[in-house]
């Protein structure tokens, strides 16, 4: 059981707004820069992966993050610089297109 400081203590951290963490804000680009063009680029080629409905979101993230090589959990386009926008945009193209002999 919870004594009746504790359940206070509990109730004015519950009441506190919560705080981004700061270091979110050092993934986002400058509106109109190279990063964010690129990552315009990337999302327009990804997105139709899940928006189809062919797949869930979740799905397409675990399916690019296989086909770049890393994890899951790095798999964001917060996460990735130019060069790595880059390649998701030719993953995704040359995905959607079949493979000739």
């Amino acid at each position: 059981m919870f004594n009746a400081p504790e359940l206070a203590e509990m109730f004015e951290a519950s009441r506190e707004p919560k705080r981004r963490s700061r270091t979110l804000r050092t993934h986002h680009a400058q509106p109109g820069s190279d990063l964010s063009r690129a990552r315009c680029q990337a999302h327009a080629a990804f997105d139709p992966k899940w928006q189809s409905g062919g797949m869930t979101r979740t799905e397409a993230y675990a399916w690019l993050a296989t086909q770049l090589g890393i994890t899951k959990e790095a798999c964001h386009m917060l996460n990735f610089d130019a060069a790595m926008c880059e390649r998701v945009v030719a993953v995704c193209t040359i995905d959607d297109f079949d493979v000739l002999d």
